[in-house]
C-alpha cells in the first residue's frame, strides 16, 4: 500500500503572489478618490503611531468677527482724525454802507480827539552837479544846515520870529530864516510817556568862514535865557554845517546856475516823493496834493569845486501831510451818515477819494496848526470788530447761541457757521481753532 504523501513546500515554479488570499477583502475594482484624499507629500506631520495629525481650526476667528473688527478700527480711526481736526469756521457779513462826500474840512494838526487831524511828515535831502567855470572871484560863504527844535516846555505851541539865534555849547550862533516858525506843544504817547513837540529848519551861520563848518551838535535859544521856557526849548542837529568859506572860488554863468538848480529841483522832488511814500506808515494816509518840498541853495565848500568847475548844491526839504486812517474814516462816517452810530468804521477806499488843498502856494501846514482840505469822491463806509474778541466770545458756546453772541457787535449784520467733526454742536474750546472769515 502506497503511502499517501503530504507536501508543505510548493515549488518556486508554481508559487504566486496571486495564489496568496487576501484575509477580510474581497477583490474588486479599486473605489473613485475622494476628495480629500491628500497625496503624501501634501499630507502634514504623522504622530508616533504612524498616523496623519489632523490640523483643527479653532485658532482662527470667524470671517465675520474679523470683519466686524475691521469696520470697527476703521470708524476709530475716523472718528479720532476727525476730532484732531475739529474746528469752526464763522463767515461774518459786515454791514457796509456807501455815501456821498463833498466837502471841504479844517484839519488840526496832532488834534487830540475829536475833529480831523492830521500829522506832518519832513524829510530832507541834498544834491550837487558841476558846471564849467568862468573865472574865480573872491567870496565869504555862510555854513548852513539843518536842525530839529523842540518844545518840551508846554502843551501849547510855541512861535519863533524870523532870525531867531540857535547857540553851539562853543558859542557859535546860527539863525533860523526870514519867516516865522511854530514848535508844536508836547504831547503824551499811548505809554503814558512825555514825548516833546518838534520841527525842522534850516539854520544859517551868524558869520561867513569854515570854522563854521561843524559836526551834529546841541543848540539853545539865547533869547530865553532868563526865562523858565530857557530849559523846556532847545535844538539838536540833523546834519553836519557846511559851505562856510572865505577866500577865491570859481564863477560860472548865472544861466547855467539856474539851470543846474531847476535840473537838481526835479532830481530831488522825485526822490522825496519816493521816499515819503515807502516811509508813510501803513495805518496813514498821504494825497499827492499834501506834499510840500521846499528848496535852498548850500554854498560849497572849498574842496568841492576845482578851477575849471564849480559846484552846485541843492536842499530840498519835504513835509507830507499825512492822516491816521481810522480817525480820518470815523470822522467821514460823522459827516456823511446822519445815524451814524459812533461805532467802529474804516472807509475802504480812502485812496480813490479826491483831497485837494485851497490856496495852496500860501499853505504851510509843516509851521501852521490848521489847514483847509476839499475831500471829494463816495467813500465805503465799512463797520469793524474785534475778531480775536469774538473768538474768545465764541469759544466751548453752543452753536444755537451764535444769535445772542453776535447781538454784541452792532457792526456784524449776519453769519454763517460751519462746525467740525458735523455732530458737535459747541464751537472748540480753544479760540485758536476758530476761523473768522469777513464777506463784504
Amino acid at each position: 500500500m502506497m503511502k499517501k504523501m503530504v507536501q508543505d513546500v510548493v515549488p518556486p515554479e508554481r508559487r504566486s503572489i496571486r495564489d496568496i488570499p487576501l484575509e477580510g477583502r474581497a477583490r474588486g475594482p479599486m473605489p473613485a478618490r475622494n476628495s480629500d484624499y491628500l497625496p503624501p507629500d501634501e499630507r502634514g506631520p504623522m504622530s508616533h503611531t504612524g498616523r496623519q495629525v489632523q490640523q483643527g481650526r479653532k485658532g482662527k476667528l470667524p470671517s465675520v468677527l474679523v470683519w466686524i473688527l475691521v469696520v470697527l478700527a476703521g470708524l476709530f480711526l475716523i472718528f479720532s482724525v476727525a476730532l484732531l481736526f475739529s474746528g469752526a469756521r464763522v463767515v461774518v457779513a459786515v454791514r457796509n454802507l456807501p455815501t456821498v462826500l463833498d466837502s471841504t474840512f479844517v484839519a488840526q494838526k496832532n488834534a487830540p480827539g475829536g475833529g480831523l487831524a492830521y500829522q506832518v511828515m519832513s524829510i530832507t535831502q541834498e544834491d550837487r552837479m558841476d558846471i564849467p567855470a568862468e573865472g574865480v572871484e573872491e567870496v565869504a560863504e555862510y555854513a548852513s544846515g539843518t536842525i530839529i527844535v523842540y518844545n518840551d516846555f508846554s502843551t501849547s505851541p510855541q512861535k519863533f520870529v524870523p532870525r531867531t539865534r540857535f547857540e553851539t555849547p562853543d558859542g557859535k550862533i546860527f539863525l533860523i530864516g526870514n519867516r516865522s516858525i511854530t514848535v508844536p506843544g508836547k504831547s503824551v504817547d499811548e505809554n503814558g510817556k512825555s514825548v516833546p513837540g518838534s520841527i525842522e529848519v534850516a539854520v544859517t551861520a551868524q558869520a561867513p568862514g569854515k570854522e563854521y563848518n561843524i559836526d551834529l551838535t546841541d543848540f539853545t535859544v539865547p533869547g530865553l535865557k532868563g526865562d523858565p521856557r530857557y530849559n523846556g526849548f532847545y535844538a539838536r542837529s540833523k546834519t553836519r554845517m557846511t559851505g562856510g568859506f572865505v577866500g577865491s572860488r570859481p564863477v560860472a554863468e548865472e544861466a547855467d546856475i539856474v539851470e543846474a538848480k531847476a535840473l537838481l529841483h526835479e532830481r530831488l522832488t522825485e526822490t522825496l516823493t519816493a521816499q515819503a511814500r515807502t516811509q508813510v506808515p501803513d495805518d496813514f494816509i498821504l494825497y499827492d496834493d499834501g506834499i510840500f518840498i521846499e528848496f535852498e541853495s548850500i554854498v560849497p565848500d572849498e574842496s568841492s569845486s576845482s578851477a575849471k568847475d564849480l559846484t552846485v548844491r541843492e536842499r530840498g526839504m519835504l513835509h507830507a501831510v499825512i492822516f491816521d486812517r481810522a480817525h480820518m474814516s470815523n470822522y467821514i462816517a460823522e459827516q456823511t451818515i446822519a445815524d451814524f452810530d459812533g461805532g467802529e468804521v474804516i472807509v475802504t477806499n480812502l485812496e480813490n477819494l479826491e483831497a485837494t488843498i485851497p490856496n495852496r502856494e500860501q499853505a504851510s501846514p509843516w509851521e501852521a496848526q490848521e489847514l483847509s482840505i476839499y475831500f471829494q469822491g463816495t467813500p465805503h463806509i465799512e463797520w469793524t470788530f474785534d475778531e480775536m474778541r469774538l473768538k474768545e466770545d465764541l469759544a466751548g458756546q453752543l452753536k444755537s447761541d451764535i444769535d445772542t453772541i453776535l447781538s454784541r457787535y452792532p457792526g456784524i449784520e449776519g453769519a454763517e457757521i460751519v462746525i467740525r467733526p458735523f455732530w458737535k454742536d459747541r464751537f472748540p474750546q480753544r479760540s485758536e481753532r476758530i476761523t473768522i472769515q469777513i464777506t463784504r
